[in-house]
């Protein structure tokens, strides 16, 4: 027999069992919904459904449906939901209708398909690929599967740039509308005329943001003032009104980024700008392109925001930008002073994390400024979320230092009482200590069987009744099943021994390189602390990395630990 066959033969019997539980799996793109009805969603399910009905060793259990995703990644939510029962067993096979539904990704639908399907044990079907990963000369011996992939991605490029070059040449007639969650706040779609039209509630609120900015007021007291009124933010109004599913928009606020990003949009003015943000090709991710190369078409929808009014705020923002950047020219803080606990601060009273600001202080002074922590469930919830409450980063590193120096403290009375070795023995005499009680536990395991052996010799001489050897045999076996559950509990227990020695010694590594120089730094709080919570009242509790270590050696020196 070939060894090909063999293969295919093994393979096959990897896969082989009663009944496969199955999911069917279609995907719609924006792209394949201008294509005819071939692949509509119901078509899709009529092929895979009456493939699964004509198998009898196939019960489908559930459908997973992404419409309106690109084939180019596996970033689509019943996608990630079908991996997640698949993780969870609750499937093992999967139909498609053909292999462009499953994926147009060269790369990553042959990792699927060739690797990772396989590892777990998941059938794949292409119903009209004539594909079956069970089947020895599925897909003409396999080659057609990444060929078809390497199609599929060369489809995909090809529609892309076509779709790409469309939306260009509408956009500079002006006749392209984005999505309706993507209109911005205060209009609507217009497709009939192909514009935006006025959304008459939020038409008034851009108007009200306006006239207040002209008014002087602040981004955060504005956000402040629509929120007390209990108006949608953008978000949560896409929400309530089905255009987005993100469940962060139900609770979303008004901000002063929101404020800020309204007052700055040129749309009010009835113009339709292109471009702003756009990937280069297939497969990238969007950036941000300079202002210089977006596309105005003037005049193209009703105006809200007239132009004197629009020209007043910006002076007024301009302004205060100047403001900011003279704020800037103070003197600045280190890099390493802003990055000391980057990222470990946080409020003990809503659990946000709390950034580092720049005090304030005259401009001609030559000292550092301040640092300290502000909570940003306040700010930019437009200060509806948790109170005001901050922390100078000064006060913050005195407390850290006296904790942790109490942390050195303990490891010098470990080596001044000789208690080093009891508190933190090398790592290969605990494998040593371990190895023996497991190695122990095995000798008696192997006398276990011999003695078994032997009962069944007594019995097969004649030596011993049938009733005898069954009660001695329970008993023998009763005593193994004991020494092997002592086994694996001896087992376990060395695994945990050697982590904690590691665990103990890397915690007095890190003491010790504090004691070496006294000072803070990001690495060393990076590796003993886990974060810093503090609340409102100005109590901080410290949650330490190396916390039970600590305990564990204040234990042996006769040291409370508060």
């Amino acid at each position: 027999m070939r060894r090909e066959e063999i293969r295919q033969r093994r393979r096959k019997k990897q896969f082989e069992q009663a009944v496969y539980s199955a999911a069917l799996y279609h995907r719609l793109s924006d792209e394949d919904s201008r294509d005819n009805e071939d692949n509509s969603i119901g078509n899709q399910h009529k092929i895979c459904q009456n493939y699964a009905e004509g198998q009898p060793d196939i019960e489908v259990v559930d459908t997973y449906i992404d419409n309106g995703y690109s084939g180019g990644n596996f970033n689509r939510p019943d996608f990630q939901r079908m991996i997640q029962d698949i993780e969870n067993g609750r499937i093992n096979c999967i139909i498609v209708k053909d292999l462009s539904r499953f994926g147009r990704n060269f790369l990553e639908s042959s990792e699927y398909l060739e690797k990772w399907f396989p590892a777990k044990g998941i059938r794949f079907i292409a119903v009209n690929n004539g594909y079956d990963n069970i089947q020895p000369d599925s897909g003409k011996e396999g080659i057609v599967i990444p060929f078809s992939n390497m199609i599929n991605e060369m489809y995909l490029r090809d529609t892309s740039r076509k779709i790409r070059s469309s939306i260009e040449v509408m956009m500079k007639k002006g006749e392209f509308l984005p999505a309706s969650g993507s209109i911005p706040y205060g209009y609507l779609r217009d497709e009939q005329n192909c514009t935006y039209k006025v959304d008459e509630e939020p038409a008034k609120v851009v108007m009200t943001i306006f006239q207040r900015k002209a008014e002087r007021c602040s981004n955060c007291s504005i956000a402040t003032y629509l929120n007390e009124l209990m108006i949608p933010s953008p978000g949560k109004l896409r929400f309530l009104r089905g255009m987005s599913n993100d469940k962060r928009n139900e609770t979303a606020l008004w901000t002063h980024r929101t404020i800020r990003d309204i007052l700055n949009n040129e749309v009010y003015l009835g113009h339709r700008i292109y471009g702003k943000v756009k990937r280069d090709r297939v497969g990238e991710e969007k950036k941000r392109k300079n202002r210089e190369d977006w596309q105005y078409i003037y005049n193209a929808h009703p105006v809200i925001i007239k132009e004197d009014l629009f020209q007043t705020v910006q002076d007024i923002l301009q302004k205060e930008n100047n403001k900011r950047q003279n704020m800037r020219k103070r003197t600045a803080t280190t890099q390493e002073s802003r990055e000391l606990l980057l990222h470990k601060v946080y409020c003990g009273d809503c659990g946000s994390l709390m950034s580092a600001m720049k005090r304030n202080q005259r401009v001609a002074s030559p000292m550092e400024p301040k640092i300290f922590y502000q909570c940003n469930g306040y700010v930019y919830s437009g200060r509806k979320k948790c109170r005001n409450h901050y922390f100078s980063q000064d006060n913050l590193v005195s407390v850290l230092t006296k904790a942790i120096q109490t942390q050195v403290w303990v490891v010098a009375d470990l080596e001044k009482l000789g208690k080093m070795r009891v508190f933190a023995p090398e790592a290969d005499h605990v494998l040593k200590m371990q190895s023996e009680i497991v190695n122990e536990i095995r000798r008696k395991i192997r006398v276990q069987e011999g003695q078994l052996e032997t009962l069944l010799n007594n019995y097969n001489s004649g030596i011993l009744e049938l009733d005898e050897f069954i009660y001695i045999k329970g008993k023998y076996e009763t005593e193994k099943q004991v020494l092997e559950k002592q086994l694996a509990v001896a087992r376990e227990d060395a695994e945990k021994a050697q982590e904690a020695a590691k665990r103990r010694r890397h915690w007095l590594d890190v003491i010790g390189d504090y004691r070496e120089n006294l000072l803070l730094n990001h690495a060393l709080v990076d590796a003993l602390i886990d974060r810093v919570l503090i609340f409102e009242d100005k109590s901080v509790e410290i949650v330490f990395r190396y916390m039970d270590e600590f305990e564990q050696a204040a234990q042996i020196v006769g040291m409370e630990v508060s």
